[in-house]
C-alpha cells in the first residue's frame, strides 16, 4: 500500500486554495510594510545549516541529503545570514521577505510537520527597537489578515534570561544548556524540568528558585527584581516596554505580554524574541509563529566576525492552516464551467471561454465526452458558482445559458451581459 513519508501531508484541491490564500495574505501585508522577495535554494551547505548556527540540539533535527554535503532549508533565517555575507554591498536596511517550504527531523504531532510552508520578513542593518517592531507587526497584522486573532504576542529578551541566570549564579559554562531545557518547560512540566536541570549539576534550590521565578508569581516584582540586579537587566527591561508600545501602535488585533520562560530554541538569538501563542481549551498549541534579534549570525556565516545588526520574524503558513480550515466544497478557482451538448457546439464554447478569461474570470471548458448531466455533476462536484450551457437553440441565436448553481435558476443572455453577470 502507498504512504507518504512520517511528518509530510498531501493538501488536496481546496485545502491547497486555503493554503495560498493564506500566503498570498501574508504576502500583500509583507509588500505593504516595504519588504520585497528574496528566493533562496531549499538546499544549502552542512557547512551553512551546522552546528555553529542552529547549536548541537537543532543541527540534529536538519535533514541531509544522501552523499551531498548539503541538506534541505531547516529556516529562512540562516539562508538569509548566508546571502547578506555574500553580498556586502546592498543597501541597508535589507527588507526582505520569503515564502516557501521548510523541513525538520521533528517528531510528528498535530500542527507540527516534517515539511511544512513558513513565511518570513527579516531587517538586517539596523539595531533600533523600531527595526524589530516592524518585523513583528507585519506577521502579526498578516495573521489579522488570514482570520487570526486569538492569540497572544509572547515577547522575552536573551539580554533577560542571561541576566536571570546571573542573578541565581548560573555558571556560564551551563548557561546555554539551562536556557534549553527553561525552553521546553511548557511541555515538560516544572518538576521534569527542575529533575533535568539537576542532572546538569544544578542544585535542587536553585533549580526550584530559576523555574518559580521565569514561570509563576507577580510579573512587577520579578521585574523590579531584575532592574536591580544590573544595570544592563534594567535597560533591557526598558527597551521592551519601548518595544511593546510601539508593537501597539501599528494596532495588531491580539494580546501581547512579557513571559519570563520564553526562550525559543535557536542558539544565534542574541536580543528580543517572540513567539505568536494560541491556547485551546485550556491547552497550549504549538506557536503560530515567533522571531527575534540575531546580531551575530551573519558575521559568524562571514567568517570574519564583524556583527551586522538583524531582526526576523515567522509565520507558521501550515500551523495557521491548521487553525482555520473547514471543507468549503470549492475545489477550483473557476468561477464559471462552460457546458455544451454536442460537439458541434465546441467550436461556439471556446470562443466563449476565451472571451471570459480575457476578462479576468476564471473559466474551466468541457473537454471530455460526457452528457449534459454528467458536466452538471463535475461542476457541482467542485463547487464551481455558474455554468454556462451551450445547445442548438443557444447556438443558433448567439447567446449563452447561465445557470446558478446555489439556485438553479437559469437565464438566456446575450454575450455581454453574460460577461457582465459573471464579473459581478
Amino acid at each position: 500500500m502507498l504512504s507518504l513519508p512520517r511528518g509530510t501531508r498531501d493538501y488536496a484541491l481546496d485545502e491547497a486554495m486555503l493554503l495560498n490564500n493564506l500566503a498570498s495574505k501574508a504576502e500583500a501585508v509583507f509588500r505593504r510594510f516595504g519588504f520585497s522577495p528574496l528566493i533562496t535554494p531549499v538546499i544549502e551547505t552542512n557547512e551553512v545549516l551546522g552546528a555553529k548556527t542552529y547549536g548541537d540540539e537543532l543541527s540534529k533535527e536538519v535533514f541531509g541529503i544522501a552523499n551531498e554535503d548539503s541538506s534541505l532549508r531547516y529556516d529562512f533565517t540562516v539562508p538569509l545570514s548566508r546571502y547578506m555575507a555574500q553580498n556586502k554591498d546592498l543597501s541597508l536596511p535589507f527588507k526582505r521577505y520569503q515564502i516557501g517550504p521548510i523541513w525538520r527531523k521533528d517528531e510528528p504531532q498535530f500542527m507540527r510537520l516534517r515539511e511544512f510552508w513558513q513565511a518570513d520578513v527579516d531587517i538586517v542593518g539596523s539595531s533600533e527597537v523600531g527595526s524589530d517592531a516592524e518585523a513583528l507587526a507585519a506577521t502579526a497584522i498578516a495573521l489579522n489578515e488570514m482570520g487570526l486573532s486569538q492569540y497572544t504576542i509572547k515577547l522575552n529578551s536573551r539580554v533577560l534570561l542571561n541576566s536571570i541566570l546571573d542573578m541565581f549564579k548560573i555558571e556560564k559554562s551551563k548557561s546555554l544548556q539551562v536556557l534549553r531545557l527553561i525552553d521546553k518547560l511548557y511541555k515538560l512540566g516544572a518538576d521534569q524540568t527542575i529533575a533535568s536541570l539537576e542532572q546538569l549539576g544544578i542544585d535542587s534550590k536553585t533549580a526550584e528558585s530559576v523555574i518559580s521565578f521565569v514561570s509563576s508569581g507577580d510579573l512587577e516584582s520579578k521585574k523590579k527584581a531584575l532592574a536591580a540586579s544590573s544595570p544592563v537587566a534594567k535597560a533591557e527591561l526598558e527597551k521592551v516596554d519601548v518595544l511593546m508600545k510601539l508593537v501597539k501602535s501599528y494596532g495588531p488585533e491580539c494580546g501581547m505580554e512579557l513571559d519570563l520562560s520564553l526562550v525559543r530554541g535557536f542558539d544565534y538569538y542574541t536580543g528580543f524574541i517572540w513567539e505568536f501563542v494560541v491556547e485551546k481549551e485550556g491547552k497550549r498549541l504549538p506557536s503560530l509563529g515567533g522571531g527575534g534579534r540575531y546580531d551575530n549570525l551573519i558575521g559568524l556565516l562571514s567568517g570574519k566576525g564583524k556583527s551586522l545588526p538583524a531582526t526576523g520574524s515567522s509565520i507558521g503558513i501550515s500551523r495557521a492552516f491548521d487553525l482555520l480550515y473547514e471543507k468549503t466544497g470549492v475545489k477550483t478557482y473557476s468561477k464559471a464551467f462552460i457546458a455544451y451538448v454536442s460537439d458541434s457546439q465546441f467550436g461556439y464554447a471556446l470562443d466563449f471561454a476565451n472571451k471570459l478569461r480575457e476578462e479576468g474570470i476564471n473559466t474551466d471548458l468541457n473537454v471530455s465526452k460526457r452528457s449534459l448531466s454528467k458536466q452538471l455533476e463535475y461542476a457541482a462536484s467542485l463547487g464551481i458558482p455558474f455554468v454556462v450551457i451551450i445547445g442548438d437553440e443557444e447556438l443558433k441565436q448567439g447567446k449563452v445559458r447561465v445557470r446558478d448553481m446555489s439556485t438553479g435558476s437559469e437565464e438566456l443572455l446575450d454575450q455581454e451581459s453574460a460577461i457582465e453577470k459573471l464579473k459581478v
